[in-house]
């Protein structure tokens, strides 16, 4: 048997379906990345802060099943936080986030 003809295993499975993920995952960053940024420009509205709350929410579950295990804490805790945004740090939401998006950039399953 060739080893192209090996069926793929579970991690390489998993790979393949963070990969059709990952798109929707990334602009999910992006959304908290621009509620971070509004808050920093004391703009953040109710409206702003729920659909980062429900992102943060989608992220924490999503990527742990991926085995980001940090970047699904991260989430969590952001979640919290958009929950009742008033008086929340924008530069520490703003490192959490950059925290996040770098714990997803690596790749999943690698061992």
């Amino acid at each position: 048997m060739r080893p192209e003809d090996d069926p793929p295993s579970d991690a390489d499975e998993l790979r393949a379906i963070w990969e059709e993920h990952r798109p929707t995952t990334f602009a999910r960053v992006a959304a908290l990345e621009r509620a971070v940024a509004l808050l920093a420009e004391g703009r953040l509205g109710d409206g702003d802060a729920r659909s980062a709350r429900r992102e943060a929410h989608s992220l924490s579950g999503a990527v742990s099943f991926f085995g980001y295990d940090e970047a699904s804490r991260i989430a969590a805790e952001l979640e919290t936080i958009f929950s009742d945004a008033t008086g929340a740090d924008p530069d520490r939401l703003h490192d959490m986030v950059v925290k996040l998006r770098s714990e997803l950039e690596r790749l999943p399953y690698t061992s």
